[in-house]
């Protein structure tokens, strides 16, 4: 296997840095569906990990989570 270049691992990192938010939001969702019940607020992420929408909050402008 040849050695990388710097453009190459850049790419890659940023690759799996796309990978690691996408994971990351399923797990955020996954957890949410767990959680829910009848009176429950339906939750979507953002690309950050502490912002997320709700469309019954702030008419669906992003909210600071934490």
């Amino acid at each position: 296997m040849e050695p990388m270049t710097l453009d190459q691992v850049t790419s890659e990192l940023k690759r799996l840095n796309e990978n690691i938010a996408d994971l990351r939001d399923d797990v955020r969702r996954l957890y949410l569906l767990e959680r829910r019940d009848d009176h429950s607020i339906v939750e979507y992420s953002t690309d950050h990990p502490y912002i997320y929408t709700n469309p019954e909050m702030h008419q669906g402008e992003p909210t600071n989570g934490v």
